[in-house]
């Protein structure tokens, strides 16, 4: 092995609970209970044994938790295992395998550890990300189960259920916008809230090796033990990722499930334009909005330093590239199922509010060819929905608003949002905005029901904040108004 392989992994300076050679689990203080911080190097078979021997009972705690949120969605306990190993098993061929192989690894050395925790499990959860997803579930599930299942039934238990009012955010700014050139950016998860899934949240560091001993690029993924798809994370290279769903007509079990298209980019992408090249290959299962940005850390304080970000917007057939100030979002107008544009009064309806050196979206689109199949934020997917993006909920609570946070805090203006007294900040001189000031737009984007996980990026300098929800009940707080933990990546990645 090479010199790399052999030298020690830096932690943050937790408690260190666990060890397996190298790696090791170590706990951070966080509101509402400890961050688990789990560092990991090797191949991706030998990151999963490392995995599996330090945190098998955590695993199953996750998978039981995670069960019972299909279980409270109204899916029949005997149907979990089989829709997501079928749902996987659907997905698995169009999945890099160094990442099934890692799967292998945690159920092996769980098992040698005396944990019981089978591979049909493991990719059961590995599926529910993309799973719980779907906009038209009962359909889905009948796909799944064309095959007639003994005493089983392919539907849901009959209540009638819309989809879950998810309010994810995320934005990207850098350049002549953040000081000194910085990129800073935020993910806010919105989900299943108060599951008990705060109790085994973490930040995963990897160190991949591949078989010759070569090191590769280190990252960190932001989520929860058991699951090792990207919710969110950050590389090296300080290309950092964030999602969100975004409902669509357009959905296929057979495809890329997008955690996983995140952890091939941490893996690989070494800057925006490689982060492009593995997103264009495109064939995702269903709809979304993702945001990347590329703080170029290693030409931080030089001419030469250009960081980037894009949007980006897809379904099970289309993936659009955005960028800052692009013009499909510039010039787009409210369309029908069809891509043709829709008049209100006799107008077409514009909606895009892009910015110059930011991309920022929760859930609408923007490219006609993605809009077209929405049904999220009256798309026009839904036979019941005008097609007016600017009536849509998350158009007007997250995209609108901070287009125009980021836009006053660089003019300088006063910010107030009509009805949420809390979303306000006064007038300053115009500057660059601080990492501060970035930090405040994520939080106020992220005050939502729902919100479990907040993550800051300081993509520039390899910092992040991590939120997570804390409380339960009456005393549930969402994870952008809990707090953070700061995390020096520099130092880890090391």
């Amino acid at each position: 092995m090479s010199d790399h392989t052999e030298s020690s992994l830096k932690g943050f300076g937790g408690k260190i609970t666990a060890r397996a050679g190298r790696a090791f689990v170590e706990t951070l203080d966080a509101p509402g209970g400890d961050l688990f911080a789990i560092h990991l190097t090797g191949t991706h078979y030998e990151m999963g044994r490392q995995y599996g021997t330090m945190l098998g009972e955590k695993i199953l705690t996750s998978c039981e938790v995670m069960k019972a949120m299909l279980r409270e969605s109204g899916l029949a306990d005997e149907l979990i295992s089989v829709v997501g190993s079928k749902s996987w098993a659907r997905c698995a061929d169009y999945i890099p395998d160094i990442y099934r192989q890692e799967h292998a690894g945690i159920v092996d050395a769980a098992n040698e550890a005396g944990v019981l925790l089978s591979l049909d499990l493991l990719e059961t959860i590995a599926a529910i990300p993309e799973f719980t997803s779907y906009g038209n579930m009962e359909e889905m599930i009948g796909q799944l189960l064309e095959e007639p299942q003994e005493n089983l039934k392919p539907v849901w238990d009959g209540k009638e259920r819309s989809v879950t009012p998810i309010t994810c955010s995320a934005f990207m700014a850098w350049g002549d916008r953040c000081e000194n050139g910085n990129l800073y950016g935020c993910r806010n998860l919105d989900w299943s809230e108060d599951t008990g899934m705060a109790g085994n949240k973490c930040v995963t560091v990897f160190h991949p090796v591949n078989e010759n001993g070569e090191p590769g690029i280190p990252s960190a993924i932001f989520g929860y033990i058991g699951l090792l798809g990207a919710m969110a994370g950050i590389n090296a290279e300080g290309i950092a990722l964030s999602e969100i769903g975004a409902v669509n007509a357009r959905e296929t079990f057979d495809g890329r499930p997008w955690h996983y298209v995140f952890r091939e980019i941490l893996d690989n992408a070494a800057n925006i334009d490689e982060t492009v090249s593995i997103l264009k290959k495109g064939n995702f299962l269903q709809g979304y909005c993702f945001t990347a940005g590329w703080g170029d850390p290693r030409r931080k304080g030089t001419p030469a330093h250009a960081p980037q970000g894009i949007s980006v917007e897809v379904d099970a057939v289309n993936t659009e590239i955005l960028y800052d100030d692009d013009p499909q979002e510039r010039n787009a107008v409210c369309v029908d199922a069809n891509g043709d544009t829709l008049l209100f009064n006799g107008e077409p309806v514009y909606y895009g509010l892009p910015l110059k050196n930011a991309v920022f979206r929760a859930d609408t689109a923007f490219s006609k060819s993605v809009r077209s199949g929405q049904r999220t934020d009256k798309g026009p997917a839904n036979q019941n929905n005008s097609g007016n993006a600017t009536e849509g909920r998350t158009w007007k609570t997250l995209y609108k608003p901070i287009s125009l946070m980021i836009e006053a805090y660089n003019e300088g203006k006063a910010f107030d949002l009509a009805g949420i007294v809390k979303w306000h900040f006064s007038a300053a001189e115009p500057r660059p905005m601080t990492r501060e000031d970035a930090l405040h737009i994520c939080k106020m984007a992220g005050d939502n029901s729902g919100n479990v996980m907040s993550i800051f990026y300081d993509a520039t300098n390899l910092k992040v904040g991590v939120a997570f929800e804390t409380g339960t009940g009456e005393t549930w707080t969402p994870a952008s108004i809990a707090g953070y933990v700061d995390l020096d990546l520099s130092e880890a990645f090391q």
